[in-house]
Formats: C-alpha cells, sequence, structure tokens
C-alpha cells in the first residue's frame, strides 16, 4: 500500500499559518518517504511552533518507500526545491539504505545527497540542507543497525558541509528509558502516532533556539507528550554539544630514537627486488618502529653453490641499524641451485632432498655467522601452510625449524628464535602436530615465538582463533609466547594479496592497522604491521597484481611517491605507544550504548595516570568517519588534565569541564567521539604535541 502513495505536494498549514506568513515564519520543504508523511508528522511541526510563537510553513514531497535517488531524479520534487525562499530542507533517506554497505552510500546516497543540496543552494540563497537521520528497527539488530544508520548520516553530512538532526538517537533513548510507549507500529519499522509527535519534537527543538514546554500533546497523554518534548530538546542538545571539542593540537612524531617499543615494520620482498630499501629507507626512522622485519633471501645470496655473497643484505642491514633499528631475519625461500631445494617464491617449498638439506644447512651456518652480533632474532620459513600439500608434512616441518634453530643457537646460544611463521590459524591442527614434535625430540626449547600472520577482514575477528591458538601452545610450553608477524590491509581493493577482494581506501587501510596492532598488543602479542612500502610481485611468483599493503605508495618502477594516511596514523600510535605498558583491568570502562567495543585502560608506572583506548569494534572499519557521542565512565580513574586524542589523524582535543564528572573515584566523560578507530582518553600531561 505505501508504494501505491501519490506525490504528496502539499502546503501542510496550521492553525493561523497561511503561505503569506509573517517574515519571521520558519520556511522548510521535508523530502523523504512515509517516514515523513505518516502520522501527520510534518503538519504536527507546525502546530507545536504554534502553540510556542514559532511560525512554521512547511511543505512535503513523500513517497512511500522512495529512495533520495528517485528524488533526486523526480520533477516533482526538484519543482518543489526551486519554489525557493526555503530556510531549510529536510532530507530524509529509505530506511534500509543508510545501514548498507559504504559501497552503496558512495555511489548511490551521496551523488543523490549532492545533487539535492546544489538544486537547494541555487535556488534557495539562505538555505540549509539538513540530514533526518532515521532508526533501527525495533528488535534485535536495533543497537547495531542504529550505530551503521547515525554513521553514515553523519558522514553524509561532514562530506557536504550541513547539519543532521538525530531522530534515531531520540528513538534509542526512549526505547532505552521508556520501553512501553509505543514509538513503532506493528511493522517494527514505522512511526505511530506517538513516535511521530518524537520526531516533530526534535524538528521544532531544533529551528527554535529556545527551550519549550507545549501544551499541543496531540493524542497523547500530557505526561507522555512532555517527557518527548523534553527528550527531543535534550537530544538535539546534546548531540550539537557533544560534537564540539576544543582544539590543542596535533600529536608529534617520535623517532626510534624517542622510543621504547618493540613494534615490527616490515621490510620484506626485498630478498626477490619486488620493493626498493633505497627508496623508502629514509621512512624507516621516523616512522618510530623500533624493528623491521628482512627476508634473507637464500637464493639471491648464493647463485653459485657454496658462494655467499651477502653485500646486498649487509647494505640494508648495516644501514638499518645504522637508523637505530633492530632486526627480525627470516630465513627463507628456497634455491633452485640445488635439486630438491625448493624455489625463491612464496608457495615454492622448502628443501626436502638429501642435497637441498645440505645446502640450506651451510647457508643457514654462514648467515648466521656472517650477522652474529648485528641480528639477535629470527624467523624460520615464510608461511609454509600456505602450500597445501607440502604443508600436510608436520613431521618434515618440524625437522626443518629443528635443524635450523639448532645451528643458529650453535653460533649464538643467544639468539631468539621464531618458529612457523604460518599464514593460517584457523585450524591447529598443523601447529600441534610439530609442537609435539619438539616436545617429543626434547625441543622445545629452542623457540621463543610461534609467529603467524591470518588476515581478517574484521581485524577482532582475528582474537578467537588467537585464544585457541595460545591454548595449543600452552599444552606443550609456558614460555613460547605468539608473535603476528604479518598482516595489513591494501589501500585499494580489487590488487594484489590477502584481503584484495573488498573494497578499501586509505581511510580504511589505515584504521584496519590500528585496530591490528592495538588489538593485539591489548592481548600481549607481539606485533606489527605489513609492510611499509607497495609490492611490484614477479608474474612467476603466488600474488599476480602490485600488492597495495605498503603505508608508502610506489610506482612501477618502486620509486616512493607519497606516504599513504597510514603512515601518519602509525606515526600517531608511536607518539602515545609507550604509555601501553601497564595494563588495567578493562571491565572498569562502562558505556552508555551497547554497541561493540574494544576497550583497554592503561596507567603509567610513575604517578598511575590512566589513558584509555576505545573504538567501535562490530564491523570491518568504514571508508569514512562518522563518531557517534557517547558517555564514557571510567571506575577508580585517575586523570589531571584528560584530552582526547584521536590516533587516526592524530588531533589533541580539550575535553571541556562541562562534559566531566566525578563521582567519588568514577570518571565520567560526557559526549565522547567514538568511531571505528581507536581514540584515547589520557592526559594531557603524558602526550607531546604541536600546538
Amino acid at each position: 500500500m505505501l508504494r501505491l502513495l501519490i506525490v504528496c505536494l502539499m502546503f501542510v498549514l496550521g492553525t493561523g499559518v497561511s503561505s503569506g506568513a509573517q517574515k519571521d515564519t520558519i520556511r522548510v520543504l521535508f523530502i523523504g518517504n512515509s517516514y515523513t508523511h505518516f502520522n501527520r508528522m510534518v503538519q504536527t511541526v507546525q502546530e507545536l511552533g504554534q502553540s510556542v510563537n514559532v511560525p512554521v510553513y512547511a511543505q512535503k514531497v513523500a513517497v512511500g518507500g522512495w529512495f533520495l535517488k528517485q528524488h533526486a531524479a523526480s520533477s516533482h520534487t526538484i519543482d518543489a526545491i526551486k519554489q525557493g525562499r526555503w530556510d531549510y530542507v529536510v532530507l530524509q533517506e529509505q530506511s534500509l539504505a543508510m545501514a548498507w554497505e559504504y559501497e552503496y552510500l558512495q555511489k548511490q546516497v551521496m551523488p543523490s545527497v549532492v545533487k539535492l543540496d546544489s538544486i537547494v543552494r541555487k535556488y534557495n540563497t539562505e538555505g540549509k540542507v539538513l540530514l533526518y537521520m532515521t532508526w533501527g528497527r525495533n528488535n534485535d539488530s536495533f543497537d547495531s543497525m542504529q550505530k551503521r544508520i547515525t554513521a553514515a548520516y553523519t558522514s553524509v553530512a561532514d562530506s557536504i558541509g550541513c547539519e543532521c538532526i538525530p531522530v534515531g538517537l531520540a528513538f534509542e533513548r526512549v526505547r532505552k528509558e521508556r520501553p512501553e510507549l509505543s514509538i513503532y507500529q506493528s511493522d517494527d519499522s514505522h512511526p505511530t502516532h506517538i513516535g511521530s509527535y518524537l520526531i516533530a519534537n526534535m524538528f521544532l527543538s531544533y529551528f527554535t533556539s529556545k527551550q519549550y514546554v507545549s501544551h499541543c500533546y496531540g493524542r497523547l497523554m500530557q505526561e507522555d507528550a512532555l517527557y518527548l518534548q523534553r527528550v527531543a530538546q535534550e537530544v538535539n542538545k546534546n548531540w550539537k554539544r557533544d560534537r564540539t571539542f576544543p582544539l590543542l593540537g596535533h600529536l608529534k612524531p617520535k623517532s626510534v630514537a624517542d622510543t621504547r617499543n618493540h613494534l615490527t615494520i616490515g621490510c620484506e620482498v626485498l630478498d626477490r627486488d619486488y620493493a626498493d630499501y633505497e627508496q623508502y629507507k629514509k621512512y624507516l626512522a621516523p616512522l618510530g618502529m623500533r624493528k623491521i622485519r628482512l627476508q634473507a633471501g637464500w637464493a639471491k645470496t648464493e647463485k653459485v653453490k657454496g658462494h655467499y655473497d651477502f653485500r646486498w643484505l649487509d647494505t640494508i642491514i648495516d644501514d638499518a641499524l645504522g637508523r637505530g633499528l633492530e632486526i627480525w631475519l627470516e630465513v627463507s625461500y628456497g634455491n633452485p641451485i640445488y635439486q630438491g631445494g625448493g624455489t625463491p617464491f612464496l608457495k615454492g617449498g622448502w628443501p626436502v632432498s638429501e642435497e637441498g638439506k645440505t645446502g640450506w644447512n651451510n647457508w643457514v651456518r654462514a648467515l648466521a655467522q656472517h650477522y652474529k652480533g648485528r641480528v639477535h632474532e629470527w624467523e624460520i620459513w615464510n608461511e609454509p601452510d600456505i602450500n597445501k600439500e607440502l604443508g600436510k608434512d608436520y613431521e618434515s616441518l618440524a625437522e626443518l625449524n629443528i635443524r635450523t634453530a639448532e645451528i643458529i643457537k650453535e653460533v649464538d646460544p643467544k639468539a631468539k628464535i621464531a618458529a612457523l611463521a604460518l599464514a593460517l590459524i584457523t585450524d591447529t591442527t598443523l601447529t600441534e602436530n610439530c609442537l609435539k614434535e619438539f616436545k617429543k625430540r626434547g625441543k622445545l626449547d629452542l623457540f621463543d615465538w610461534i609467529s603467524y600472520h591470518q588476515y581478517m577482514f574484521r581485524p577482532e575477528d582475528m582474537y578467537p582463533l588467537v585464544e585457541r591458538l595460545r591454548t595449543v601452545v600452552g599444552k606443550y610450553s609456558s614460555h613460547i609466547k605468539l608473535w603476528q608477524g604479518e598482516s595489513g590491509a591494501p589501500s585499494r581493493g580489487r590488487m594484489g594479496g590477502a584481503l584484495s577482494a573488498y573494497d578499501w581506501t586509505e581511510t580504511s587501510q589505515a584504521k584496519w592497522a590500528l585496530r591490528r596492532i592495538l588489538g593485539d598488543h591489548g592481548r600481549d602479542i607481539a606485533t606489527g604491521i605489513f609492510c611499509i612500502s607497495d609490492m611490484n610481485y614477479a608474474a612467476t611468483d603466488a600474488i599476480k597484481k602490485k600488492n597495495v599493503k605498503g603505508l608508502l605508495q610506489t610506482d612501477d618502477e618502486k620509486r616512493v611517491i607519497r606516504p599513504k594516511m597510514a603512515y601518519f596514523a602509525v606515526q600517531n600510535l608511536v607518539s602515545v605507544f609507550d604509555l601501553f605498558n601497564y595494563r588495567l583491568d578493562a571491565e572498569k570502562i562502562s558505556l552508555n550504548r551497547n554497541y561493540s567495543c574494544s576497550k583497554f585502560l592503561y596507567e603509567t608506572e610513575k604517578d598511575g595516570l590512566q589513558s584509555c583506548l576505545l573504538w567501535w569494534d562490530d564491523s570491518t572499519p568504514f571508508n569514512f568517519n562518522a563518531p557517534i557521542p557517547t558517555e564514557v565512565r571510567v571506575k577508580n580513574g585517575k586523570f589531571e588534565c584528560p584530552v582526547i586524542v584521536d590516533i587516526l589523524s592524530g588531533t589533541v582535543k580539550n575535553i571541556p569541564e562541562d562534559k566531566i564528572t566525578k563521582k567519588g573515584s568514577e570518571y565520567i566523560f560526557s559526549g565522547i567521539q567514538i568511531y571505528d578507530s581507536p581514540i584515547l582518553i589520557t592526559d594531557k600531561s603524558l602526550i607531546q604535541f604541536d600546538k
């Protein structure tokens, strides 16, 4: 029935208000669908306004089920806008559209809003576009759906520079405070007359700058009507207030000389010449991550049997050490000059023949001797399980790890070694079988870590797998820890390597990196990010397209074009990372929203000042930013001059006194802008920033 509704283009008049209304009358055009025209909502805005001496004149163009793209193509809608002299043009998108994937928002919603906004600006010189934020369905999906809707409307509003009326947040509050009030119809979607009364008050409270009490109750009980009036005014007031935090400055980057972290930045694929160290080396120390992961390149070093040319690797390692960096050196891949020695490529397989094994042993020994005193941490073979057939041979893999570790330890007994370097941890069978072999042969003490990669679209989906892996490792050793040795996100979709099937931008890449690093660290996992620069793979390798997971964009000649957003985001993270050494119970943190949130709480060793890390984690990072004002409570908190740090952008903002409440030892921060990238509440004295 809704889709059969004709276009409603009409003058909606309240008592005593006419088309020739007085000069100070607020002129409003509502554009939307059934959420706009149900229950005389637009007329109720006028009646409420009339009752409190705020005259409103309104029209509506509303068709059941319509999307804004249909309005943008409709002559009826465009003609209504062209009538001109509108103070406000309200745009309401279809109720599900703003909860859909970013691609729809980008390709369908944004162009429609931009087109309508441009028409409004052209024909209404003083007019403003307002977005009408809708609400989630009245079922178990409400919280997650409302979060997506809020994020989408906020992002679109910020993109075109308009304001948003947070009707959905008013619905959220009423559902929580007064669930007995029937604001939804039986379809759990459309508003009842009670819901429409709330919506009308949301708009009127925005249009008037004064607080009001209206005696226009519609068909509601007085108590309920006054409650909804108050909710609307408070939600609007808090929404405007909470989106304003004074900017203090931006985080000051820290070079490796100024940090104590053990974070790793990937400098892989130099053994196959897919990147150029000389091109990106100057970006390493300013990034602030103290370790680099290198692949030692057997085939590149030994091109003639028994002759080892380490000059290419010496150039890199000596330069990196000179810049204050530490080296994590991985021994791989194979070498085709030996029969059964494997290939120098991913999936190429490790040496399995006696000749190949002997050649490998000799090279590893020469490598360990050559870099003794310069390299203290090692890793054995990259992603053996990515070769599905050879990866089944756990005895051969365990033997490779044991034999290699024994050679390294023979040369340098203090060396620390990561075993396995697994591509996947969705199945722990291979890991457990290798650990059994290590234990059976009494070789567990050779290893300090089990390293793994495992790329996941939503970073937090990793952690159930990690905990299962940790449990398996714990069955065999109490000293072997986990090291996330390689993981990152692309800056563009449909390119080469893991996660390439998704739509990515530099924004989502940067958020993903921050969430992965901080999520790992908060769970006591050694971590880092892959990788420093984009990589141009050879056609003979397993990856056929350019891998754009780099923090630096490169051209086809491997020259650095520029740092990406993720480079600066990681710089920002490093600037505050030393605050995250002493972790407290995150259960001390509570929020007033039921969204899935990563929460970590730390304190300083010296004076116990605290730092609180937060981000929404129920989905993969969006390609846009849409913070949601949230109340954050910290029990037994200790802050002297709290500030908010957006780690993605590096902005440092003051938390005004009126947004801080202290009840005993509990701190309550109101309006904190949480979104799907880490934000930090910390003490101003603990960070360095440029004003």
